[in-house]
């Protein structure tokens, strides 16, 4: 994952505690834990690679990161993002829940 990944995460975190769907200690405690087991995971994006996705498909920066990296390591790139799996069929792919 690109390290956008943290900023992202963080972000769901602080919506999720917004909504009173997690306590503050529970938001953090998983921040704890996503750290411990995503932090080897990380891999740097070329900048220029990401504007240049971001400006031809339309989508945002944040995501060409996860676009670019993915090309990059030539694996699936797993998102709930539906603009992500409309526009990338071949590299997006939906978990199964």
């Amino acid at each position: 994952m690109p390290p956008l990944w943290r900023s992202e995460f963080r972000h769901v975190l602080l919506k999720h505690v917004r909504a009173d769907l997690l306590q503050a200690n529970q938001a953090i405690a998983l921040w704890q834990k996503a750290v411990e087991r995503l932090e080897h995971c990380e891999h740097s994006v070329d900048g220029q690679e990401v504007l240049a996705i971001a400006i031809r498909w339309g989508c945002s920066s944040y995501d060409a990161e996860f676009v670019a990296l993915a090309q990059e390591l030539d694996c699936p790139l797993l998102t709930f993002d539906r603009k992500l799996l409309e526009l990338f069929p071949a590299l997006a792919v939906k978990p199964e829940i």
